[in-house]
């Protein structure tokens, strides 16, 4: 089953111009994400490289997803860079004992379609 979504800014202030959608769709143990960016703003892509484990792509342009358990307060964050390179971060509680989720070796995604990140 796909679910659609749409992002939000937190405050539309300094947001760039753009609209993100997407969808999700979980078979089996796959997860498929697909986000779509539209609109008129300048988004630098940088070149796709070998994709790296790198820290900090938050503070630059990345797509994230959250995973967490049902009635649990830890969760799992994932960092897609259009680079290729990528995370996944361990949390106990929200924002606390950020941990490298060191069970990933790799995080299969692509980008394509222009701007969009599969995975």
């Amino acid at each position: 089953m796909k679910a659609s979504f749409s992002l939000i800014p937190f405050t539309t202030d300094t947001a760039p111009a753009i609209k993100i959608t997407g969808e999700i769709e979980r078979q089996q143990n796959q997860l498929t994400i697909e986000y779509n960016l539209q609109g008129q703003a300048k988004i630098i892509i940088p070149q796709i490289n070998t994709p790296t484990r790198k820290f900090g792509l938050w503070e630059h342009t990345c797509c994230e997803f959250f995973l967490s358990l049902q009635d649990s307060t830890q969760y799992w964050e994932f960092n897609l860079c259009f680079t290729g390179d990528w995370n996944v971060y361990h949390f106990l509680n929200y924002r606390q004992n950020l941990v490298e989720a060191t069970a990933f070796n790799s995080l299969p995604f692509r980008c394509c379609g222009g701007m969009t990140i599969c995975s």
